[in-house]
């Protein structure tokens, strides 16, 4: 019986720990912080190779406030 309730106990926490680390919904700023100039590709591909969201608006990259450290951590 106690095997069980462990085994479950691990599942659960399992499942917690999994849910946790989705991505989806991870940034919920504006895109008010100016990441820098459309006219370099590469900046975009970082961005999207690393799932953080982006808007150009006249020839410039914007990114969520709250998204600042990831951005800095891949494509710096």
């Amino acid at each position: 019986m106690k095997r069980k309730i462990i085994i479950f106990s691990c599942l659960v926490l399992t499942a917690i720990s999994m849910s946790a680390c989705q991505q989806q919904g991870k940034y919920t700023g504006e895109f008010n912080v100016n990441w820098g100039s459309e006219d370099i590709p590469e900046h975009l591909q970082r961005l999207e190779d690393n799932n953080i969201p982006y808007e150009t608006r006249d020839g410039k990259i914007f990114i969520q406030e709250d998204a600042v450290n990831d951005a800095t951590e891949c494509c710096t």
